[in-house]
């Protein structure tokens, strides 16, 4: 019985207390008295929201459109500007002189926590502020009364229930309010640009008796903002009359879902926004009495000295603002409640036209990409194509027959562009290869690890990276291109399963002559690669056109209709001649078709072989022609300067280790080798050097030293290092 006195009377306490603030807050409110200073310990500072910094479709500027009318309406101490009587016809709304202020009337948004502690005015507030007032009575009777813990923890556990919840239902209706005020605000910024700023080009045209700007020029500016200031006027006034009538109508995701098929025009307004900023400038730049204007109407407190492209932009914004805003009202309702269907299927629409417009920007940035790729090639050359896509750009080494070239690279997603740069930034266009049939791969030696093969059924040629990490960008650059672009084909044709479109398998199945062949650099062969006889001034080096292997006149006397070619008849090796004989008997008779053209005939390359100008052909013992200098499997290959013994002459070799056998060749394309040298029963040791890291090993046999070698760096060197030491040991 005491302790249900003293809970009673702590009741009474705190009831009398209450109403006596209650009534001197509306006493205070009435005579229009400041109200008292709200305690620091009660202020709650909650993290920002989330749309107060909304990006720019990625990079947009930060949340504007915060409703101080609602922080001033709410809490007269922290008025700012008379922000509650903001209106249509208000010229206040944008009068921000210093940034700082601004940021300073956001912390202070924040700091009134109207999301927590809403007023006694709002709908569903009275059941929180009840249970709050009977939590604390429960909790200052807990020391008098111990032997009903239990049944206090339920009745508290509940308690805490229905005050969130009812906080809930409250930050709800704080959100849909600060959705209306920053509608507010947004369509205050279309009326400032549509009718104000309007109104002071035609001022300025009566003034000075003349038209300032054609009406035509001045709608590109304002391209689409007359409809979009009277879709967004409606989507206001049913947002007012929500929030005016909220507890008998707790909607308005509804008016999104109604509206959301309008929405689309933001699209269009953010496609041409690039455009009519730049058709702004262009006429500030010269039309003087236009830029007069444009000049006063910024200096306007109307305008509030901030730019015409700041307000221009407030569209572009304000999708993800929506977006943002939606996303954390959903986020407050319960699952249960009218509104949550809605502003799922609102929430969506809106979404759907965010991202076309993200698809509508990336679009443009593309278009203007291949405009200006087009304007900077010699000569009339379409490449803005429906559907084509720039991916990457950059300068390659092409490697020709004999030296490297400095190439300009642009990669499509349905084409490989490359040309030769020329003067005064121009290019000219050497060819366009398309990505169907291409392949791109890294060669296997050691030597060549900056260098990228692409194969295509145009042309076929080799690059240089100026790195390994370049080299590996444009590799999967170019993969990941050809692979997109294959899928897309199969898409066009169902009958054509992805494994049946694979460049490899593709590979397999095309004949000799339907894709041109990478050339093997003059400087990479010293011999033929059919007979081994030595390239000399008078017997010169010649390439295969089915194959791209470099031959001597004997072994290449022979023509044939190549299919990449269009069946136009050049030079190939004899090999090739033969393969391509085999096909002409297995698929063109079946056809019907004419052999394809082959000249000379078979007789005069024999004559030709056995003509001996100034060729020069060793015998060279069968071991050394069982290894090429380009064979794939074996431990190491790659270029080393050597020297024999204490001769301090170095020559420039390629080696390569296999099967614990050294082989040396003149070049890196050499089918036969100079010498070989098993590696079993030497010894490898590291030459250490005072001034920098060893790129110096000796191979010697009992401690006699045998061969001295020297890479072009430390790590090539310990990679040269580890081999030897492997082949040495059985």
């Amino acid at each position: 019985p005491t302790s249900q006195k003293k809970k009673q009377k702590h009741r009474n306490q705190q009831e009398a207390t209450s109403s006596q603030s209650s009534g001197s807050l509306d006493e205070g409110q009435i005579l229009g008295k400041k109200p008292p200073e709200m305690p620091s310990n009660s202020l709650v500072v909650i993290s920002t929201a989330e749309y107060e910094n909304s990006p720019h479709y990625e990079e947009i500027r930060e949340y504007e459109n915060l409703p101080f009318a609602l922080a001033a309406y709410k809490y007269p101490c922290f008025e700012w500007q008379n922000a509650s009587n903001v209106t249509d016809h208000d010229t206040s709304v944008y009068e921000v002189e210093d940034p700082g202020e601004t940021r300073r009337s956001c912390r202070i948004y924040r700091q009134c926590n109207i999301y927590n502690s809403p007023s006694q005015d709002d709908p569903g507030v009275e059941a929180g502020m009840d249970h709050s007032d009977e939590e604390e009575v429960m909790n200052s009777s807990d020391e008098d009364d111990s032997s009903s813990d239990s049944s206090k923890g339920d009745l508290d556990h509940l308690e805490d229930k229905q005050s969130k919840g009812a906080g809930k239902k409250s930050k709800v209706y704080h959100i849909a309010k600060e959705i209306m005020s920053s509608e507010k605000v947004f369509v205050d910024a279309l009326k400032l640009l549509h009718i104000d700023f309007r109104d002071a080009v035609a001022y300025a045209s009566r003034q000075l008796g003349k038209t300032v700007i054609d009406d035509k020029v001045l709608n590109q500016i304002l391209y689409y903002l007359p409809q979009l200031y009277e879709l967004n006027r409606a989507v206001l006034r049913e947002l007012e009359d929500r929030m005016a009538h909220w507890n008998e109508h707790q909607k308005i995701a509804d008016i999104f879902v109604k509206k959301g098929p309008y929405l689309k025009m933001y699209s269009a307004y953010i496609q041409e926004f690039e455009k009519s900023v730049a058709v702004l400038d262009e006429q500030c730049r010269k039309n003087p009495g236009f830029a007069a204007v444009v000049r006063e109407f910024e200096m306007s407190p109307r305008c509030a000295s901030l730019a015409l492209k700041h307000y221009l932009l407030k569209p572009v914004q304000r999708i993800p603002q929506y977006r943002l805003l939606l996303t954390d009202y959903l986020k407050n309702l319960s699952e249960e409640s009218s509104d949550y269907k809605d502003t799922q299927v609102a929430l969506a629409v809106v979404i759907e036209v965010a991202n076309h417009a993200n698809d509508i920007m990336k679009q443009g940035d593309n278009f203007q990409k291949l405009m200006q790729i087009q304007y900077s090639l010699n000569g009339h050359h379409e490449i803005v194509q429906p559907g084509r896509v720039f991916l990457k750009e950059g300068t390659l080494m092409k490697l020709s027959r004999k030296v490297m070239q400095p190439r300009m690279f642009f990669l499509f997603n349905d084409a490989l562009l490359y040309t030769t740069p020329v003067q005064s930034g121009m290019y000219k266009l050497n060819n366009m290869l398309s990505l169907a049939g291409m392949k791109v791969r890294k060669p296997t030696q050691e030597a060549y690890q900056n260098e990228l093969n692409i194969e295509s059924v145009e042309r076929s040629f080799i690059l240089s990276a100026s790195s390994a990490t370049e080299r590996d960008e444009w590799l999967e650059a170019i993969s990941r291109a050809i692979e997109e672009h294959t899928k897309k084909k199969i898409t066009f044709n169902p009958s054509k399963s992805l494994e049946e479109a694979d460049p490899e398998k593709e590979e397999e199945d095309s004949p000799l002559g339907s894709k041109a062949p990478i050339w093997v650099p003059d400087t990479r062969a010293t011999m033929c690669m059919v007979c081994t006889s030595e390239f000399t001034l008078t017997w010169r080096r010649h390439h295969c056109r089915a194959c791209g292997k470099i031959v001597c006149q004997a072994c290449s006397a022979n023509k044939h209709s190549l299919e990449y070619l269009k069946n136009q008849p050049a030079r190939v090796c004899d090999h090739c001649f033969g393969e391509l004989q085999k096909q002409d008997n297995r698929y063109l008779p079946k056809a019907g078709s004419p052999v394809g053209h082959k000249s000379p005939s078979s007789a005069l390359s024999t004559v030709l072989h056995s003509i001996p100008s100034g060729r020069k052909q060793k015998k060279i013992p069968a071991a050394l022609k069982e290894v090429s200098a380009s064979t794939e499997d074996s431990s190491m290959s790659g270029y080393l300067y050597r020297c024999k013994g204490n001769k301090k002459q170095w020559k420039h070799l390629w080696f390569v280790i296999k099967n614990k056998v050294l082989y040396t060749y003149a070049a890196s394309e050499d089918v036969a080798a100079l010498e070989s040298q098993p590696l079993l029963g030497f010894t490898v040791l590291e030459v250490k050097e005072d001034s920098s890291e060893s790129r110096v090993f000796q191979l010697l046999h009992k401690n006699t030293l045998f061969y001295l070698f020297k890479t072009e760096d430390p790590h090539t060197a310990q990679k040269w290092l580890e081999a030897f030491q492997e082949g040495t040991i059985l």
